[in-house]
């Protein structure tokens, strides 16, 4: 038995010892170092739990056949900030201005494509034998040269006639598993599947984690002690009124057992505002008992919240002071009086390697050009042991709309960043480049349009996964969705090497 397995079971005059015993100074302890002691912020979990694994078979799971993937009722309204009116603040400095592709990617794969889907949240990831894709509406397993093995629905994995939204695909470097979330709508569960080989072929294990009512933009992280995934809390206005996190033994789900939970909810950042998109880092490297998390101010802000959590339970936060950002403008694209939804600054993917925390989030830029603000993409390399920047900068290219990234730094510290781009000579697309900032490619060109009228929905995320292979420390998946036909959205991923 671990110790958070064993936390579920200690008695309460216990608990507070060890806390105290942990937090004591002078006392060693596996939490970031005295820099970041100075502000944190401890909070006590709301409750513990257990949860059950059903077992599922990729052999015998029915396929689907046509892109018209299920989908029996509306989606919920998508999260929004309870702070409604983006803050006005000063532009980054230095924003770099990076050019436009030259070049498209000759070895990108086709990826998922679901019509009945109105966004895909298209992501994946790649492990020693597979890539797994998952979006809006299906599943799809792969291999490492793109061809594709299965796409199958959510209602057949998990055995639930239900819709599905906002999966999230992560490799876990550790057990060499695959593990995915994904939030089950009209409802409030929360599913995780993992693997239990390191291929995406064979059997996963399925377990369900109750959460408060109406969550949404759930996120996922994982290192080698646990696994961790939250969302935000949402009326029926789709305003954000809560949070909750919850982390579970990753070795127990990586051997279908029947697992302990410990959750906290309505956590708030520093100054007392609510957490929102509270992101967990996938680890690839080993942090001795740590997980990292971070979150933005989705409505703007000049400084990110990072939380700690050890390996015995303690959940704190502290403010890092950053450049400042805004959430980005609605864009064009080509063709079409339609602008894309390009969503706020939140936070959608954070990647821990070799003591480099990276995340990113769109901004807004007025470049002086008569098209006002624009969206761009700014960036953050965080040093988690002492809670500080040690990099940061903000990138984009005058024209166009720059939105949805993510970004990595690799072991060998160069940086890759992938993105949408769209603007009123293009219709949207995938850009990616490296920490050169030229040389820009496209993964896939845009073919049309998508809406044509109003503000069409759009992303929420990319994402970007260092390879589970080591054939290359610099070498990383990547996926994205573009516009396949009018008004129907497609994906595409590839494996590249900044």
């Amino acid at each position: 038995m671990n110790l958070r397995s064993f936390r579920a079971i200690v008695c309460f005059p216990c608990l507070i010892c060890l806390i105290y015993l942990i937090t004591w100074p002078g006392i060693p302890s596996a939490r970031a170092t005295s820099h970041m002691s100075h502000s944190q912020h401890v909070f006590q979990p709301s409750g513990h739990g257990t949860v059950i694994p059903t077992v599922v078979d990729t052999a015998t799971m029915p396929q689907i056949l046509s892109e018209k993937a299920p989908q029996s009722q509306p989606v919920f309204p998508v999260g929004r900030s309870a702070q409604t009116t983006p803050r006005n603040l000063s532009a980054p400095q230095n924003v770099v201005n990076v050019p436009a592709p030259t070049s498209t990617d000759p070895t990108a794969s086709v990826g998922l494509t679901v019509t009945t889907q109105p966004k895909p949240d298209a992501n994946g990831a790649g492990g020693t034998y597979n890539y797994l894709e998952t979006v809006n509406g299906a599943i799809g397993i792969y291999g490492r040269n793109g061809a594709r093995f299965s796409m199958t629905s959510y209602q057949s994995w998990f055995g639930v006639n239900s819709p599905f939204i906002d999966p999230v695909t992560q490799w876990d470097s550790y057990g060499s598993r695959f593990i995915f979330s994904i939030l089950q709508q009209g409802s409030d569960i929360l599913w995780l599947s993992v693997a239990q080989q390191p291929s995406a072929t064979g059997k996963f294990c399925n377990y369900s984690f109750t959460f408060l009512p109406n969550h949404d933009f759930d996120k996922l992280g994982v290192d080698r002690d646990g696994i961790y995934f939250g969302a935000n809390l949402i009326n029926t206005s789709g305003t954000i009124v809560g949070n909750e996190l919850f982390y579970t033994s990753r070795s127990a789900l990586e051997t279908c057992q029947t697992a302990t939970y410990t959750n906290w909810t309505n956590l708030t950042n520093p100054g007392g505002s609510l957490a929102e998109a509270i992101t967990p880092a996938r680890q690839d490297s080993y942090t001795n008992g740590v997980e990292y998390l971070v979150n933005s101010y989705p409505a703007g802000g000049c400084q990110l919240t990072l939380w700690t959590l050890t390996s015995s339970g303690n959940l704190s936060n502290t403010n890092v002071p950053t450049q400042c950002y805004s959430p980005p403008t609605k864009a064009k694209q080509q063709g079409s009086a339609a602008t894309i939804d390009t969503g706020d600054c939140s936070i959608t993917q954070a990647s821990f390697v070799k003591g480099l925390l990276t995340v990113d989030m769109p901004g807004a830029y007025d470049w002086g050009d008569g098209n006002g603000p624009v969206s761009i993409v700014e960036w953050f390399v965080l040093n988690p042991a002492t809670a500080q920047v040690v990099n940061q900068g903000a990138f984009g290219t005058p024209g166009y709309w720059l939105f949805y990234p993510s970004a990595i730094t690799t072991a060998n510290g160069h940086m890759l960043f992938v993105y949408n781009a769209s603007g009123a000579s293009i219709y949207p697309s995938v850009w990616y480049v490296n920490q050169t900032f030229s040389n820009t490619t496209a993964l896939v060109n845009g073919v049309s349009y998508d809406g044509t009228s109003g503000v069409t929905p759009w992303g929420d995320y990319q994402s970007a996964w260092p390879d589970a292979t080591g054939k290359s420390p610099d070498s990383v998946w990547i996926t994205g969705e573009y516009v396949k036909n009018t008004n129907i959205w497609g994906s595409k991923f590839d494996l590249v090497t900044p």
